[in-house]
């Protein structure tokens, strides 16, 4: 198999697999055993996602996708009415159904339009495509009622990246609370939230990171944290711990405020594998590679056939995305790779290539001369 859809359901590091299935067997011999001498690995989750993101551990909440830690936000963020949220109207629904319930509580949600870039921008019926925004398109709806900017590092069906060290010094500059959905970009793209001026992110761990399905981060900073109310609580969010019969209102203050209950041993234990591979790597010696396979991926393809969407070099991810142009859809020229070992994942009319960093040129050429030859 040649693998090529990291954008999706990645397959799993096989490390982070033994991991996982070595929580499962210590439950399934000990039961309650399991836990003499152990150590939650949870704790190496929060130390290799802040090395990764270049922040501390007190930070970093274990999460179960980018939905729960993006809901945990929208639910516990002090609205009043009157109050705007900024999003982009072609938002993966996690970054986008939250802010809609906060719209319950008084909020208004903006939405940005879409934008086309490159040489595609004028192509017949391209303009009404998917692509991005601007982030003059975005400035321009700021007002005094502000608050948030939610929106989506990459966007998932065409790999657009908003520049967010940018984005991030017009939000500081504006006193407004810039969260993104980093689900398309980590564990492949650098992201250092505190350089970068982000009050909070989140990611699901099963595409970029290769972890498994039902993982997830989320980052927050300390005064962005200070803001958000507590709305589920359980056991684990108390600093009294096992003391059950506590019931004093006493929660953490740190990354552990949205931690409010068990979590799953199995998943965490897998997705700290996988956060530990990616920071002895180098995150940006990942994304170096992946965009060099993208390069290696287009001198092979017949572009006439398949049209890439080219963005400018900080807007590029590790999505690279194809509008087919050889008579059939995205589906059918997937269902063709997939017939030769080869995945790709269609997504609302275009192809989408994902490669990782450890596939090589050999796999992204065999992929592009399939796609020529359909």
């Amino acid at each position: 198999m040649i693998f090529l859809n990291h954008c999706g359901i990645s397959r799993m590091l096989p490390a982070a697999a033994t991991a996982a299935m070595h929580q499962i067997s210590l439950q399934a011999e000990k039961g309650a055993l399991m836990f003499r001498g152990w150590t939650d690995p949870v704790l190496g989750v929060k130390a290799h996602a802040a090395r990764l993101l270049d922040t501390e551990s007190t930070n970093i909440s274990y999460v179960k996708h980018t939905s729960e830690g993006l809901g945990l936000i929208s639910a516990g963020y002090p609205f009043e009415p009157g109050d705007e949220i900024i999003s982009y109207v072609h938002e993966y629904p996690s970054n986008h159904y939250p802010w809609r319930l906060a719209e319950k509580r008084g909020a208004k949600l903006i939405l940005v339009p879409n934008r086309t870039f490159g040489e595609l921008a004028n192509s017949p019926g391209f303009p009404q495509t998917p692509c991005g925004f601007s982030l003059e398109d975005l400035e321009s709806r700021l007002t005094s009622r502000t608050r948030i900017i939610a929106v989506s590092h990459v966007q998932f069906p065409t790999g657009f990246a908003c520049d967010i060290a940018k984005l991030g010094e017009i939000a500081k500059k504006r006193n407004i609370d810039l969260i993104l959905d980093c689900a398309q970009s980590l564990g492949a793209m650098p992201i250092y939230p505190e350089k970068m001026n982000l009050a909070a992110i989140a990611s699901s761990g099963w595409k970029w990171l290769r972890g498994p399905v039902g993982t997830g981060l989320l980052y927050t900073s300390a005064s962005f944290r200070d803001k958000i109310s507590v709305v589920m609580a359980g056991a684990d969010l108390m600093k009294q711990g096992m003391d059950y019969l506590d019931h004093a209102w006493n929660p953490y203050s740190d990354a552990r405020k949205f931690e409010y209950s068990t979590h799953d041993f199995s998943g965490s234990a897998a997705i700290s594998v996988c956060l530990e591979a990616a920071v002895a790597e180098g995150i940006e010696s990942i994304f170096g590679k992946i965009q060099n396979l993208h390069s290696a991926f287009l001198d092979a393809l017949d572009q006439k056939k398949m049209m890439p969407l080219l963005y400018a070099r900080e807007n590029r991810s590790g999505i690279l995305s194809l509008i087919p142009a050889n008579g059939k859809t995205a589906d059918e020229n997937a269902a063709v790779l997939a017939d030769q070992g080869i995945v790709v994942s269609p997504r609302h009319g275009f192809i989408r290539i994902a490669p990782h960093h450890d596939n090589s040129v050999e796999d992204v050429v065999q992929a592009a001369r399939a796609l020529n030859a359909v």
